[in-house]
């Protein structure tokens, strides 16, 4: 297990125009998590054939099983969402040593983690590594660029900005600007961030001041969170790098919040990859190091969830046509060795592959059958997106909570009904 989650430096230049940052926030140091306890539930968990094995990794499910089996379901929720950070949250800043920098995202935690971070920031700013030391600009960070709302990316914006202050006395009155996808919690009500927020569009295209041959360009890339932004770092107009979040990790896979959207992410990111064509493009995670084959680890994500997408869909249709069935009962098809709290993980890798194939229409391994889903009462589209939406950190929307039923329907029944209603 430790050679697939190698230690990273605290800082280390991964591009000539980038330098990264770890958060000093690893998650397994958070959760005190008893090493006897993990390696006595190692030969449990590996005879379970649970999706969640396969997605989120050996250590990322051992502890999510560890939390479910002390029935702290809020704290399992939470820590799903932040799972990720078992390695610590890497920041990045982008452009020159002598100019005003850019940096994507922060770290979270509590005070001595941050405190630790924001040593780590000064540290670098004051401690060029490739030019000769020459004053520090005033402000030595331009913006700061949020991937998304998660907390372990969130909590030390105030602390970044605190510093930025400090280090230009003759800017008192400067404040640091923060750009981030309007969708997602408001980070103030969530207690993550008090100050204002600049609208983070797809349009947008940003630039370190005095590099002006650096760019950055967003793109929206929802399915971890509903506001998730990639950044695509060019030089001179070429792709050189796409800072890609917590879409992908660079150890394990990630966690999925609403699975029609982070697949169409996905593909969405894997197509701009290919158009770049530029066989040293890099992916530079949120997560772990970084990703000098994109293309590959995108089909790795990519066959990991079609995977279990196809296992879902074999078992739906394994059952008569038109008949209403419950998610405990293909859970118990699906699933058979799932046991006790490890159902609740089970269950929302059932549900979010659910919900995918009704969400799709073509592609090519859909289910070539109509999928309806309902509470007891029809629901109209929209209850689909909320379904698989995390309103704020802990909190399940009441339709997620909710168990749906499940049905299939030919084809040819639909269009003959279709032929019918309009007739």
């Amino acid at each position: 297990m430790g050679s697939r989650y190698p230690s990273l430096p605290n800082t280390s230049v991964v591009h000539p125009h980038v330098i990264r940052i770890l958060g000093q926030n690893p998650g397994v140091m958070t959760l005190q998590v008893h090493f006897v306890t993990l390696v006595s539930l190692i030969f449990i968990l590996y005879s379970y054939e649970l999706a969640a094995m396969d997605e989120l990794g050996p250590l990322h499910y051992l502890l999510n099983f560890c939390i479910s089996r002390c029935g702290c379901t809020e704290i399992l929720i939470i820590i799903a969402q932040g799972f990720d950070a078992i390695k610590g949250t890497n920041s990045y800043l982008v452009g020159a040593e002598e100019g005003p920098r850019i940096l994507i995202d922060t770290t979270g935690g509590d005070l001595a983690a941050v405190n630790k971070y924001v040593d780590l920031v000064q540290s670098v700013l004051q401690n060029p590594l490739h030019s000769v030391p020459t004053p520090m600009p005033e402000p030595p960070i331009s913006i700061i660029l949020l991937t998304h709302w998660h907390p372990d990316h969130t909590e030390g914006i105030a602390a970044v900005q605190d510093l930025v202050r400090k280090l230009s006395p003759s800017l008192p009155d400067h404040t640091l600007e923060v750009y981030k996808s309007p969708e997602g919690p408001d980070l103030k009500a969530i207690g993550y961030y008090d100050g204002p927020l600049e609208v983070l569009e797809e349009n947008m295209i940003f630039s370190p001041p005095g590099s002006p041959s650096v760019t950055l360009k967003p793109i929206f890339t929802p399915g971890h969170s509903v506001d998730h932004m990639c950044f695509a770092l060019s030089v001179n107009g070429i792709v050189e790098c796409i800072f890609v979040g917590d879409l992908l990790l660079g150890f394990g896979t990630t966690i999925v919040l609403d699975l029609p959207a982070y697949m169409r992410s996905l593909e969405v990111l894997r197509e701009f990859v290919v158009k770049c064509n530029n066989p040293k493009l890099s992916f530079l995670p949120a997560h772990g190091e970084v990703i000098t084959d994109p293309v590959a680890k995108i089909d790795e994500y990519l066959a990991i969830r079609k995977k279990h997408i196809n296992k879902t869909r074999d078992g739906l249709l394994s059952n008569p046509e038109d008949t209403w069935l419950s998610e405990d009962s293909l859970l118990e098809q699906i699933y058979p060795t799932a046991v006790d709290k490890m159902k609740q993980l089970a269950m929302n890798n059932l549900r979010q592959c659910l919900f995918w194939l009704q969400a799709q229409e073509t592609t090519d391994f859909h289910i070539p059958e109509p999928i309806t889903a309902s509470t007891k009462e029809a629901r109209c589209e929209s209850d689909f997106k909320q379904a698989t939406a995390i309103a704020r950190p802990g909190y399940l929307p009441e339709v997620l909570n909710e168990e749906w039923l499940w049905k299939w329907t030919s084809a040819e029944k639909v269009c003959n009904n279709h032929l019918v209603n309009h007739s």
